[in-house]
């Protein structure tokens, strides 16, 4: 039946049947059994801490909608979000089940996509602007364990803030490592009611592409056949810093990137002052700044 929705969707070159499809959408995941969260559920409870934490993000940039998701390997998905009662009916229409977010972790890619670009997302983006949540971006994080998702929103009146966000993508990715450590108790807690979605991977109906999954080309500029003279310089660095500059891009912290590279926070410092250095960077946004035009999230 979904393949027979597909290709009517494919079809269609008008809004009307474009509306006829997403409605046959919504009627047939709701015949049949949702998600349903209690109100005593951490990913409810947790949403005044969490609110507290992306204050600076509500300061610097204006928005009002957060959630972080992260999907596991083995099929089990956690939520944190400062928006209990969008959380609660994402779950409870049943929405995991059309959303590009839920495939496998292995077909997904780091980097952000932003919302209005997605074409099939239209039935839980119309649903999220009845709770206010409107413009916004998704950044993702791919990992060995699974996928991270962090949906940065605002209001339907602030269409200015998506520009925002996606000029200060280095200072984004910087927060989701703040948000992490900060948030480290309730992702723990998180993880004692973590959701099993039977047939989760099997039954996820999105064909999103406006989402960087795996299949999308990891390294485009090559596909240019460009000349050396078009190409990056990127300065003499040793190994260890950019092992370092790499996991930095990640929105590492120095303690996680010395876990990983089993060092001290103080050495990993040390590295990224030397970087600095060499790439004449001031601070540590500047360097993010720098690293993401020299291709180093590509090496």
């Amino acid at each position: 039946m979904w393949l027979v929705f597909s290709n009517l969707l494919t079809a269609s070159q008008n809004n009307q049947e474009k509306d006829v499809f997403f409605a046959l959408i919504l009627y047939n995941f709701k015949m049949t059994a949702n998600i349903t969260l209690k109100n005593s559920h951490v990913f409810l409870t947790s949403s005044p801490e969490v609110d507290s934490i992306v204050n600076p993000l509500k300061a610097s940039f204006g928005i009002s909608s957060f959630v972080y998701q992260r999907n596991d390997n083995d099929g089990s998905e956690i939520r944190l979000s400062n928006q209990p009662d969008w959380q609660k009916h994402f779950y409870d229409q049943g929405f995991y089940r059309i959303s590009g977010f839920e495939k496998h972790p292995d077909h997904y890619q780091s980097g952000f996509v932003v919302w209005s670009h997605l074409s099939h997302h239209q039935p839980i983006l119309n649903a999220a602007r009845h709770f206010n949540i409107d413009h916004g971006m998704t950044l993702i994080q791919k990992n060995a364990a699974g996928c991270e998702f962090f949906f940065i929103g605002t209001t339907p009146d602030k269409p200015y803030v998506t520009n925002l966000l996606i000029n200060n993508i280095p200072l984004l990715i910087r927060f989701t490592a703040y948000f992490k450590e900060q948030a480290a108790s309730l992702i723990k807690q998180a993880e004692k009611e973590r959701l099993v979605i039977p047939d989760k991977f099997v039954n996820v109906t999105s064909h999103e592409l406006g989402i960087p999954y795996k299949s999308t080309p990891a390294h485009p500029y090559n596909l240019l056949k460009m000349p050396d003279l078009y190409s990056k310089k990127i300065p003499a660095l040793s190994q260890r810093e950019i092992a370092c500059a790499k996991l930095l891009l990640q929105g590492k912290s120095a303690r996680l990137i010395g876990e990983q590279l089993f060092i001290s926070p103080r050495t990993v410092e040390t590295h990224l002052q030397h970087i600095k250095e060499k790439l004449h960077c001031r601070t540590k946004a500047e360097l993010i700044s720098r690293l993401l035009d020299l291709n180093f999230d590509l090496l």
